[in-house]
Parts: C-alpha cells; sequence; structure tokens
C-alpha cells in the first residue's frame, strides 16, 4: 500500500555526506599521523560507505512522506465480503468496511479483489480490480483454469 518518494535514496544519501566526509577526514588523519596502513584506511571508508547504504532500507520510512486520513486507504487492495450492487462490504486489512461500487450498473461479487479510489465520509468508493494488476487476495488461490477457490472451504 506505501509507495515511495523518487528522492527519498537521494535524500537519505545527501543527509549521510557529511558522516561520510567526516569518516574520510579522520581516517586520513589516522593514516598520516598515526601510521594507519592505507590498505586499512580505504577498507575502513569503503565499510563505513557500504554501512550507511545498507543502513537506508531500515531507515527509509523516515524520510517517506507519512500518509494520514482517508488518502492512506487510496489505491489499497481490498476483497469483496458483501457483493457490491452498488453497496456493499469490503475487507481491508482484516476490518469490514462499507463500500459502494464507482459503476452501479456493475454487481461486483463475493470474493472478487477491488481497488479502493477515493473516500466518502467512512465509505470507500471503489471499483473492480483489473486481472493482473495486483497481488493475489488473502485466503484465495487461483486454479489453471482461472477460477478462484478459497483455501480451507469446501466446494
Amino acid at each position: 500500500m506505501s509507495r515511495r518518494a523518487p528522492g527519498v535514496f537521494w535524500a537519505y544519501l545527501l543527509l549521510q555526506l557529511p558522516d561520510i566526509l567526516l569518516a574520510g577526514l579522520i581516517l586520513f588523519v589516522l593514516h598520516r599521523w598515526a601510521g594507519l596502513p592505507y590498505g586499512w584506511a580505504v577498507g575502513a571508508f569503503v565499510v563505513w560507505v557500504v554501512k550507511d547504504i545498507a543502513m537506508y532500507p531500515l531507515v527509509r520510512s523516515a524520510f517517506t512522506p507519512v500518509r494520514t486520513g482517508a488518502e492512506a486507504f487510496i489505491g489499497a487492495r481490498a476483497v469483496v465480503a458483501d457483493a457490491l450492487a452498488p453497496l456493499g462490504y469490503v475487507r481491508l486489512d482484516g476490518e469490514l468496511w462499507r463500500a459502494e461500487s464507482l459503476r452501479p450498473q456493475q454487481a461486483i461479487p463475493v470474493g472478487a479483489s477491488v481497488v479502493v479510489r477515493a473516500v466518502q465520509g467512512l465509505t470507500f468508493l471503489v471499483e473492480a480490480e483489473t486481472p493482473g494488476a495486483g497481488r493475489q487476495e488473502e485466503g484465495v488461490t487461483h486454479t489453471q483454469d482461472g477460477t478462484r477457490e478459497r483455501r480451507g472451504h469446501a466446494r
């Protein structure tokens, strides 16, 4: 559900620049005045830079814009719990939400995957997900002939 902003990595790297420069300066001073071998200084600098890059996935969420309120749901995928014709209920992240189809003339059956396009009060405005556009729904297996089968339920 989360989307990354395009400049997030570069913002992180820019904030790491003083840290990298300071590490380089300290290693240079240790090389010149304390006799640290050149190979060790370069190796320590490379390890320092790799550490900063490796830390990015762990701190990425601190650099992405926070989505709160109704906008946090837009673009989310849900599964229809009560047929939408055009009103019904969908299950999103384990919670049951009231939903309305954006195409009232088209009923959406139970178990179908939908995408939240807007939020109006406490009602999601949804449309049926196009085949192959999203991830597989939880608890649903797609068979070879294209039909869906709920895991753990008898047919």
